[in-house]
Order: structure tokens, then C-alpha cells, then sequence
């Protein structure tokens, strides 16, 4: 069995940073070089190393499972958090029944008490439609709201954070809340195209499916201690755990239908909806505002139009005329990062809402492309079969390239 070995380098006064080794199997997946870190802005250096190192083993076990690898904690380890990882892993093989999670874990536990209780309960939060229906669901218990830097938004693109955070302050200030943010590198310690290769049978994406969720409720631990929280909301049923005496609980649970969490959002008073700005755009290049280009952003528009919104679409943070009307109906024949498999999980369910709605959608016949669009045959567009064939070509060129540089 292969073994990760993963241990504490250093804790400051906002800083974590953590050593990770491997033998072969894990190499596939893991770069040697990269040093993983987590940046909070605010003090954690009183955390104790048993809590600290949480963040580190927890982002590792998906890996490990699938690995079939042991993880050594050279350090003590939180005694909740050891407790919870069968649980966490008995979770995961439900989510995905087509793969064998196997591995274990080495560790020597310790039972951590927070000194003091700041605050109840916190809500992890990246401005999508599930952060939003997550917080307004449990507003009046006031949670700390908690944002990250280095998940859907790269560590590199500073520029991007600094709108996002400012947003989110701003969120927070509107209602009330108390906020802080954390920012880490773990995104480029991983071979995620390697792991997307790893995990194909299951249909999703390794960051989506597999690393998001366990990590938002993972990096969270040492503000658990810090804050002495009880409950913390995530929305991912692979992103439950425990830790020094707080619960970090799938919010998704309760809501599962994505057209539901946009019906509820948009039947909210008047003046909350006017605090409401999504931030859904996962462009790698995205400057922190949605670009209103990509298919997450027109994914998000439509279910708007679906839901009759009142308003439009504009007061939630989107730019949209009968231009991009246009321009989206051109790039879902076109663009080829819409498949047919991404396209069924989401786009029927619109559909129906739209036929639903039909008599009270505004300029409904401007969107009866999109309800007589199959989805299911939407990867035989023509200009899609030449993108992906050059495309392919562009690959295997570059790999003879590589090869003949040998």
C-alpha cells in the first residue's frame, strides 16, 4: 500500500503551511514541488497543530481513497475529525457507487475544546445561487459568512479576488454579519487533469465533485477553534465532517432542486432581493464580475428567465439584452465545452420551467430557441465536430512534439 505522509512545516500568526510526501501511485496525481499553505485574515496562531493540520489530511483523503493509499499524520490530529473520516468516506462511496474508495488513515487522536464561543454558526459562501439559498435559509441566526480564494477563483488572479471580496464584505455589512476570508494554494499542489482522467466513469468533474466540498469544510477547522462555532452550512453532500466539537452539515440536504433555491430567492421581500448579486462565472481569466459569456453565467441567466423573476435578470448582477440572447443561442451550437452530458443535467429541467412560466415570461418568443432545443444532440452541431476534431489534432500534435523533444 502506498503511503502519503503529511505533516506541519509551519503556523504563524495567519498563516499554515504543511509538507506533503508520497510514494509512485499517488505521484500520478500529486506535484512534489508545490508547498501546500492556507492564508486566513485573521489570528490562528493559538489554534492547536492537532486542529491546524486538519485542513491538509482532509483535502488529501479523496486521493488517497481512490489510491488505495494509507495517510500517515506525522502530528496528532483532532479527535472529532478522526472520528468522522469512515463517515466521510461511506459518503462518498454512495455519491459514487462506480468507484472503490480503499485507504486508511494513521493518526493519533486529540480531543480539542475551543477556549471560548464567539459565535454559533457560520455559513461557507461564494456568491452562487447555493451560498445564497444556504444563508438567506439561516440568516436570522446571524452566521459568520465565510469566503475563499483559490477554489472557483485562482490564487494567482488577485485582481478577481479583490472584486469578490469586496462584494462579499459588502454582503455581509448589508446584513449584518460579521465576515472573513481564506485563501490557499491547494488547487495547484493537484494533477487535476489526471484526476479527471481518475474519476471519468463518474460522470463529474475531480474539482466539482470530489475536491470542493471536503475542502470548503475542511480549511474552515481552525476558524471552528478560533470562533468556538457549533455549526457550520455547506452545500455538498461529500463536505461533512466534525471538528473540535462543531458540525459542519450538507445545507443541501434540505434542497436538492437548483430551480427550487431560484423560485425561493426570488419570491424573498423586495428589499432583500436588491441586496442579492450572484457571482457564478468561473472563467480562469474572469476579472471577479460575471462575464455573462460562459455557460455557467448563461445557465444561471436562464434559470432566471425560467423562474419569471421580478426585475430581470439585471438586478441579480448580469448584463443581458437581446444581443446575448443571441450570443448564447450561438454559443450552445457552437462552443464545445457544452456537451450532451453536462447539457441533460440541467438544461431539460429550465426547459420545462420556461413552458411553465410561458404566459408570464417577458419576450417569451425570444427564447423559443431554447425550449426546442435538444440537448441530447447537442454535440452533433457541425462546427462542434470540427472543434473537437482540430482540437484533438492540436493535442496529438503537441504530444508528437513532446515526444521527438525526448
Amino acid at each position: 500500500m502506498d503511503i502519503i505522509k503529511i505533516s506541519l512545516v509551519g503556523k504563524g500568526r495567519q498563516k499554515i503551511i504543511a509538507s506533503i510526501t508520497f510514494d509512485e501511485g499517488p505521484h500520478k496525481y500529486l506535484h512534489s514541488l508545490v508547498t501546500p499553505w492556507i492564508e486566513y485574515d485573521c489570528v490562528i496562531n493559538d489554534v492547536p497543530d492537532s486542529v491546524a493540520i486538519v485542513p491538509f489530511v482532509a483535502a488529501i483523503l479523496p486521493i488517497a481513497w481512490l489510491c488505495d493509499a494509507e495517510v500517515v499524520v506525522a502530528d496528532n490530529i483532532d479527535a472529532d475529525f478522526l472520528n468522522a473520516v469512515e463517515r466521510i468516506k461511506q459518503g462518498f462511496q454512495q455519491a459514487y457507487p462506480m468507484l472503490n474508495f480503499g485507504g486508511k488513515i494513521t493518526a493519533t487522536p486529540v480531543h480539542n475544546v475551543p477556549h471560548q464561543q464567539i459565535l454559533e454558526s457560520a455559513c461557507l459562501f461564494s456568491g452562487g445561487i447555493h451560498g445564497w439559498a444556504s444563508l438567506m435559509r439561516h440568516i436570522d441566526e446571524k452566521p459568520l459568512m465565510i469566503s475563499l480564494c483559490g477554489s472557483d477563483i485562482a490564487v494567482t488572479n488577485r485582481k478577481a479576488w479583490r472584486t469578490v471580496n469586496k462584494v462579499n464584505k459588502q454582503t455581509a455589512k448589508d446584513f449584518g454579519l460579521e465576515y472573513t476570508a481564506l485563501t490557499t494554494n491547494f488547487r495547484e499542489v493537484i494533477k487535476e487533469k489526471a484526476l479527471n482522467k481518475l474519476v471519468k466513469e463518474s460522470g463529474e468533474s475531480w474539482w466539482q465533485g470530489f475536491q470542493q466540498g471536503i475542502l470548503l469544510a475542511a480549511y474552515v477547522a481552525p476558524l471552528a477553534y478560533v470562533y468556538g462555532l457549533r455549526n457550520i452550512y455547506n452545500v455538498s453532500k461529500t463536505g461533512v465532517m466534525d471538528c473540535c466539537g462543531c458540525h459542519v452539515i450538507d445545507d443541501d440536504s434540505n434542497s436538492t432542486d437548483r430551480l427550487a433555491k431560484f423560485r425561493y430567492l426570488c419570491s424573498l421581500p423586495d428589499d432583500i432581493i436588491s441586496k442579492i448579486k450572484f457571482h457564478v462565472c468561473e472563467q480562469p481569466n474572469s476579472d471577479g464580475n460575471n462575464c455573462c459569456r460562459c455557460e455557467k453565467c448563461y445557465r444561471t441567466i436562464l434559470t432566471l428567465v425560467a423562474v419569471n423573476c421580478l426585475g430581470g435578470v439585471e438586478r441579480f448582477g448580469f448584463a443581458w439584452d437581446d444581443k446575448a440572447i443571441r450570443r448564447c443561442h450561438h454559443f450552445f451550437k457552437t462552443d464545445i465545452s457544452v456537451t450532451s452530458s453536462l447539457a441533460m443535467r440541467y438544461y431539460p429541467a429550465i426547459q420545462q420551467e420556461f413552458i411553465k412560466n410561458k404566459e408570464s415570461i417577458h419576450d417569451f418568443a425570444k427564447y423559443d430557441w431554447f425550449v426546442k432545443m435538444d440537448f441530447s444532440k447537442i454535440d452533433e452541431y457541425a462546427v462542434k465536430k470540427v472543434r473537437r476534431f482540430f482540437k484533438k489534432v492540436k493535442v496529438a500534435t503537441r504530444k508528437a512534439w513532446r515526444r521527438i523533444g525526448r
